[in-house]
């Protein structure tokens, strides 16, 4: 089939039934200012993923201080989230009979099977407390090279990844966006969202400044950031 680079999966057991949709995407961790060359970069690469994941994804370049300051307003993080029917991979358990999470090829519903059919589960999928849920996504991973810290598909060679992102680390996130309080507001505000997941992500190749790591990980201490030695070829981590 398609290259496949990376695959992202996780276990995901509620304590509470989620009251709002979820979304899942990246996340920066700040505003990054974006024009000429680099805007041109950005919205044929969002142009790609928005192919590659399907229709009704949300994508904000974010607000700068010098905006949000004025009108004392709550500024907003650069974000590309999609809905959960834009996950390559479903899979539905009871608890205690979900399946070991590196063995997962050829169970539940897959994308693949029928992308209306699939939409359409997710759509209507009720996620409950008293089941655990597998969910698996690799469908943009043949433009986004995060060994090589470089997005595919829009220029001969690639693109450096910090031209759109600023900075390492990006965020893979998922999270339930709650109601705003006034109906206007369509922004994927902080104060709107509660998270599920969050995770920071950086190649070796690129990593974040120490201060950043410092900020992320206030607690560790500096002599114990290093990179841990890989335990397995075909795994990064894994973590229950």
């Amino acid at each position: 089939g398609r290259k496949r680079l990376w695959e992202t999966r996780w276990q995901i057991h509620f304590k509470a039934t989620p009251r709002n949709r979820l979304f899942f995407g990246i996340e920066l961790a700040e505003y990054v200012p974006v024009a000429g060359w680099a805007r041109w970069i950005q919205q044929s690469t969002v142009a790609l993923l928005r192919k590659a994941a399907g229709g009704n994804i949300y994508h904000s370049c974010g607000d700068s201080a010098e905006t949000a300051a004025p009108s004392g307003s709550e500024a907003e993080k650069p974000v590309f989230a999609m809905p959960l029917w834009a996950f390559d991979q479903v899979i539905e358990s009871e608890v205690g009979q979900e399946p070991d999470i590196q063995c997962i090829e050829g169970l539940g519903l897959l994308r693949t099977d029928g992308r209306k059919k699939f939409m359409t589960h997710m759509s209507q999928l009720e996620l409950r407390t008293d089941r655990v849920y597998t969910f698996a996504f690799w469908c943009i991973s043949r433009w986004v090279d995060v060994v090589n810290w470089t997005m595919l598909g829009v220029v001969p060679g690639g693109v450096d990844f910090n031209v759109l992102c600023g900075r390492p680390p990006v965020h893979i996130v998922i999270y339930q966006l709650d109601d705003a309080r006034e109906t206007q507001e369509k922004r994927h505000l902080q104060s709107r969202k509660r998270y599920y997941f969050n995770w920071a992500v950086w190649s070796t190749k690129m990593p974040p400044a120490q201060q950043h790591i410092r900020e992320m990980l206030p607690q560790v201490l500096e002599t114990d950031l290093v990179v841990a030695e890989d335990t397995d070829p075909d795994w990064c981590c894994w973590r229950r």
